[in-house]
Protein backbone atom coordinates (compact mmCIF):
# COMPACT_ATOMS: atom_id res chain seq x y z
CA UNK A 1 0.00 0.00 0.00
CA UNK A 2 1.42 3.41 -0.92
CA UNK A 3 2.52 5.68 1.89
CA UNK A 4 2.26 9.43 1.98
CA UNK A 5 4.13 11.81 4.32
CA UNK A 6 1.00 12.58 6.32
CA UNK A 7 0.50 8.87 7.03
CA UNK A 8 4.08 8.61 8.31
CA UNK A 9 3.77 11.64 10.54
CA UNK A 10 0.99 10.59 12.87
CA UNK A 11 0.87 12.97 15.84
CA UNK A 12 4.62 13.67 15.82
CA UNK A 13 6.58 16.40 14.01
CA UNK A 14 7.84 15.35 10.58
CA UNK A 15 11.00 16.55 8.85
CA UNK A 16 10.59 16.20 5.08
CA UNK A 17 13.52 16.52 2.74
CA UNK A 18 13.38 16.71 -1.03
CA UNK A 19 16.24 15.03 -2.85
CA UNK A 20 17.38 15.28 -6.46
CA UNK A 21 18.32 11.64 -6.23
CA UNK A 22 21.07 9.21 -5.45
CA UNK A 23 23.32 10.40 -8.28
CA UNK A 24 23.81 13.87 -6.76
CA UNK A 25 26.96 14.01 -4.58
CA UNK A 26 25.58 16.98 -2.62
CA UNK A 27 22.42 15.05 -1.75
CA UNK A 28 24.52 12.05 -0.76
CA UNK A 29 26.65 14.17 1.58
CA UNK A 30 23.62 15.90 3.07
CA UNK A 31 21.92 12.57 3.77
CA UNK A 32 25.09 11.13 5.33
CA UNK A 33 25.02 14.06 7.75
CA UNK A 34 21.29 13.64 8.39
CA UNK A 35 21.83 9.93 9.10
CA UNK A 36 24.53 10.83 11.62
CA UNK A 37 22.18 13.31 13.32
CA UNK A 38 19.14 11.04 13.18
CA UNK A 39 19.50 9.55 16.69
CA UNK A 40 19.26 13.07 18.16
CA UNK A 41 16.24 13.85 16.00
CA UNK A 42 14.48 10.58 16.87
CA UNK A 43 14.86 11.20 20.62
CA UNK A 44 12.38 14.07 20.25
CA UNK A 45 9.81 11.69 18.67
CA UNK A 46 10.33 13.44 15.36
CA UNK A 47 9.74 11.47 12.19
CA UNK A 48 11.72 11.94 8.98
CA UNK A 49 10.95 11.23 5.34
CA UNK A 50 12.98 11.87 2.20
CA UNK A 51 11.12 12.39 -1.04
CA UNK A 52 13.31 11.63 -4.00
CA UNK A 53 13.07 11.96 -7.77
CA UNK A 54 14.46 8.42 -8.01
CA UNK A 55 12.47 5.32 -8.91
CA UNK A 56 11.55 3.22 -5.89
CA UNK A 57 14.49 0.78 -6.19
CA UNK A 58 16.94 3.69 -6.61
CA UNK A 59 15.47 5.38 -3.53
CA UNK A 60 16.05 2.22 -1.53
CA UNK A 61 19.66 2.03 -2.78
CA UNK A 62 20.14 5.69 -1.86
CA UNK A 63 18.68 5.05 1.60
CA UNK A 64 20.98 2.07 2.17
CA UNK A 65 24.08 3.88 0.87
CA UNK A 66 23.76 6.63 3.49
CA UNK A 67 22.62 4.37 6.32
CA UNK A 68 19.29 6.17 6.75
CA UNK A 69 16.75 4.67 9.16
CA UNK A 70 13.78 6.64 7.87
CA UNK A 71 11.61 6.07 4.79
CA UNK A 72 12.53 7.32 1.35
CA UNK A 73 9.56 7.96 -0.89
CA UNK A 74 9.59 8.19 -4.67
CA UNK A 75 7.84 10.94 -6.62
CA UNK A 76 8.15 10.54 -10.36
CA UNK A 77 6.28 13.81 -10.90
CA UNK A 78 9.22 15.62 -9.34
CA UNK A 79 11.60 13.66 -11.60
CA UNK A 80 9.68 14.56 -14.72
CA UNK A 81 9.57 18.23 -13.72
CA UNK A 82 13.29 18.22 -12.86
CA UNK A 83 14.22 16.58 -16.16
CA UNK A 84 12.13 19.15 -18.01
CA UNK A 85 14.03 21.95 -16.27
CA UNK A 86 11.11 22.97 -14.06
CA UNK A 87 12.56 23.65 -10.61
CA UNK A 88 9.32 25.27 -9.41
CA UNK A 89 8.06 21.83 -8.38
CA UNK A 90 10.74 21.82 -5.69
CA UNK A 91 10.15 25.42 -4.62
CA UNK A 92 6.88 25.72 -2.80
CA UNK A 93 6.42 21.95 -2.58
CA UNK A 94 6.02 22.07 1.19
CA UNK A 95 3.44 24.84 0.98
CA UNK A 96 1.30 22.74 -1.36
CA UNK A 97 1.68 19.61 0.74
CA UNK A 98 3.42 17.79 -2.05
CA UNK A 99 2.27 16.27 -5.29
CA UNK A 100 1.68 12.83 -3.80
CA UNK A 101 4.91 10.90 -3.23
CA UNK A 102 4.41 7.21 -2.61
CA UNK A 103 6.37 4.13 -1.69
CA UNK A 104 5.22 0.52 -1.41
Amino acid sequence: MPRKPGELQGDDPLVRTLARGHCCPKEHQQHLELAAAYPKIAVASTQMATISTDEHHESEEFRASVGARWPFLADQGLREAWDAGDRSSFHGWAERGGPGPTAP
